[in-house]
């Protein structure tokens, strides 16, 4: 991407007008490549290092989706009228281990399970199928393994 067009994302990047973007990548260069294209346009691009890591993160995340599915059905499952706001859920993103987007990922790619409903205080993300078998704690499960075991 030349800098010319990153320049189009200064305010999703939290950047001020008076930051330099050559500044900024040239603090990392273990992340980014400066190329000259030209004599006044620069590109830049990850290192291959940094590419790497990236799609493994990626490969991760995507591997990861369905048991954050579940945890987040478990989660509403425990509120009490089956939604939780989403600026709380927000708050608790990073120990769930829920994506940056997960409204717009997550939430919306699982209708079957959720949907974000407006309340007087705000958008919440609602449960909309009760699964059973979710109710069902660790502690049960060790418990049931143990009784089949004493029973063989």
């Amino acid at each position: 991407m030349s800098l010319r067009e990153l320049g189009k994302y200064r305010r999703e990047l939290g950047l001020d007008k008076k930051q330099r973007f050559i500044a900024l990548l040239r603090k990392f260069p273990a992340v980014f490549d400066i190329e000259e294209e030209g004599v006044f346009s620069l590109k830049f691009k990850l290192t291959p290092e940094a590419e790497r890591l990236y799609l493994e993160e990626m490969r991760i995340m995507n591997e990861m989706e369905d048991l954050l599915v579940v945890i987040l059905r478990k989660l509403l499952m425990m509120s009490f009228e089956k939604r939780i706001l989403l600026e709380k859920i927000a708050q608790l993103r990073t120990d769930l281990g829920l994506p940056l987007e997960f409204r717009n990922t997550i939430c919306h790619k699982y209708p079957q399970y959720f949907r974000v409903v407006l309340t007087e205080r705000g958008p919440a993300l609602e449960l909309t199928h009760w699964d059973p078998e979710l109710t069902v704690s660790a502690n049960q499960l060790i418990d049931e393994e143990n009784r089949a075991r004493e029973v063989e």
